[in-house]
């Protein structure tokens, strides 16, 4: 049984989180959890010569096997030609990320793809995500939010006009950055 069900309307890519606690992916290879646009090895380990489909909800690469999931997400710059980044986050707080990695969206140091599920830099212990719906524009929803376990705000990804709020304008961020104020939160719309 699926508890969380996320998919790209511009690309028929899919992740889901069962009640148990497992992040599995599906759909078409060329977009997302199973991405072999930029020729790597896809998410779910299944290796493909170019675009192909993932008919079955199969296991994300790179999770820990020992570690329950609590939520996903998902980052989409609304195009169909740019795949999108995915999030898992572990019931201990732990994130990993993995897909195109525009702007640094999977917090890995980098603006690199990422092939499989990755550890998010910084050691952060995270309690919620927060991400934008898809629409149109370059680059326009690859970023993320997350709650830390003490309410601090953390950001990074792509930052058009310093909608990040780490004080830097223009810059994208490839790591989470702390969110400037000290304040603690509770939600974020986006």
């Amino acid at each position: 049984v699926v508890d969380q069900f996320f998919g790209i309307p511009y690309a028929p890519t899919y992740i889901g989180l069962t009640k148990n606690g497992e992040v599995r992916g599906w759909g078409f290879a060329h977009f997302g959890p199973v991405n072999t646009s930029a020729g790597f090895v896809v998410a779910t380990g299944l290796s493909f010569a170019g675009p192909a489909v993932v008919s079955i909800p199969t296991l994300v690469v790179g999770l820990p096997a020992d570690k329950k999931f609590v939520d996903i997400a998902t980052t989409c710059n609304g195009s169909a030609a740019v795949p999108s980044s995915y999030f898992a986050l572990a019931e201990n707080g732990d994130l990993y990320a993995w897909g195109n990695n525009t702007a640094g969206v999977c917090g890995v140091g980098n603006t690199n793809p990422v092939s499989s599920a990755t550890l998010v830099l910084g050691g952060h212990k995270f309690s919620k995500l927060f991400t934008a719906r898809p629409n149109s524009g370059q680059n326009s929803q690859d970023q993320i939010y997350a709650l830390d376990t003490s309410g601090a705000l953390w950001a990074w990804g792509y930052n058009d006009s310093g909608k990040l709020g780490t004080g830097a304008p223009v810059t994208d961020v490839s790591t989470p950055t702390l969110v400037i104020g000290g304040q603690r939160w509770s939600e974020l719309a986006l």
